[in-house]
């Protein structure tokens, strides 16, 4: 079967303005953060959950659970300095909060580096301070109304420990009493700076995208990349037959030809999954591809190449997929390949009065 391929108008857009802005813009991307101005009441607030992470990570103390918090997204992309941004998302449920108004306290520890006990002593000894942390950083905000908090991060490639505490920010009231949670999560992260040009491939980017500069304090129901790209992501892989896939992501490595420009191919194959778990291939290939003469059009080479890929989703049958989306080094024939795995569901009907079948599904419940 033939799929008809819908990529937009915006994603041409995307293509030539992330190109221009890849160099200066990716420093908009996870920084170390600097040191904002606290009140007593945040030094406190702040102290209260270094100890609960610092108890956690020690086993000194059971990991204080006082709301459902979870990690619920990431979202994987490189960092010019061999880093690996990493993009996440939280599930926090508000309705258990008294106060919208919380304390973050992110902690990121690279687990190739050898624990030492001494790490997080402060002598208040003259001369820098080394951060122990492949990661920390500290925020107070308001949790968006949809408990979904998006958050950034930056760490060398492998295995990382991160240690998250949220807690009710304090108003400074006698007796007052704050929850507090934290989330511990191991992150396996993906390295982009391969040796020999080996191709690699960033997350993919599913859901709302919008091109535009960012606001000056930090957002916390979307990620800025590159700072001009909003994505909130989509936190499911379900579709209904009126819905297209979208995705974006960045290529990596690859041979430089004689005009400085890489020469990539890619090709995405999508297989039908039954519900045994067997795999049928369902359309053609379709290829795209990105070569010296795409390329050209987008600026200089800046070590990545932004890539997108869409289709409706109205020919296909309810049920469950895997696209296959493979890149292909035109000048050496190295191959890299990343799966996504989503399920296409019915249209939900509508009923006299409006209400679509779903909606009537969770009034009964």
């Amino acid at each position: 079967m033939y799929i008809r391929q819908a990529v937009a108008i915006c994603v041409a857009l995307f293509l030539i303005v992330i190109a221009s802005q890849a160099v200066s813009a990716q420093d908009e991307a996870p920084q170390a953060p600097q040191a904002p101005q606290f009140s007593e009441i945040e030094l406190n607030d702040m102290r209260a959950l270094s100890a609960s992470i610092e108890a956690a990570r020690m086993g000194i103390e059971q990991a204080p659970a006082q709301f459902p918090l979870a990690w619920v997204h990431e979202i994987f992309v490189a960092q010019f300095d061999g880093t690996t941004a990493v993009y996440f998302t939280l599930g926090i449920d508000r309705s258990q909060l008294s106060t919208a108004s919380v304390g973050m306290y992110v902690r990121v520890k690279d687990k190739s580096v050898p624990k030492n006990d001494d790490d997080d002593s402060e002598d208040g000894s003259e001369g820098e301070i080394e951060d122990p942390d492949a990661w920390s950083d500290i925020r107070f905000f308001e949790v968006p109304y949809d408990g979904y908090v998006m958050g950034s991060l930056a760490v060398p490639p492998g295995e990382n420990e991160v240690f998250i505490a949220i807690k009710e920010a304090s108003t400074g009231a006698e007796d007052e009493v704050t929850k507090m949670s934290l989330l511990r999560h191991d992150l396996n992260t993906p390295n982009f700076s391969l040796p020999d040009k080996q191709l690699a491939m960033s997350s993919f980017m599913i859901g709302e995208l919008e091109m535009k500069q960012p606001v000056a304090t930090r957002v916390w129901d979307r990620h800025v990349i590159l700072g001009a790209l909003h994505v909130r992501p989509k936190l499911d892989s379900s579709f209904t037959k009126a819905d297209s896939l979208l995705l974006f992501f960045f290529i990596y490595g690859g041979q430089l030809t004689v005009v400085e420009q890489p020469d990539l191919q890619t090709s995405a194959q999508f297989y039908r999954v039954s519900p045994e778990g067997e795999e049928t291939s369902f359309s053609a290939p379709i290829t795209q591809a990105y070569d010296p003469e795409v390329l050209a059009k987008t600026g200089d080479y800046s070590g990545q190449v932004p890539a997108q890929f869409g289709v409706g989703l109205e020919q296909f049958p309810a049920g469950d997929f895997r696209l296959e989306m493979t890149v292909t080094d035109m000048t050496n024939d190295t191959m890299t390949t990343q799966n996504f795995k989503f399920s296409v569901r019915e249209i939900p009907s509508e009923d006299e009065e409006g209400n679509t079948d779903e909606d009537s599904l969770e009034s009964a419940q």
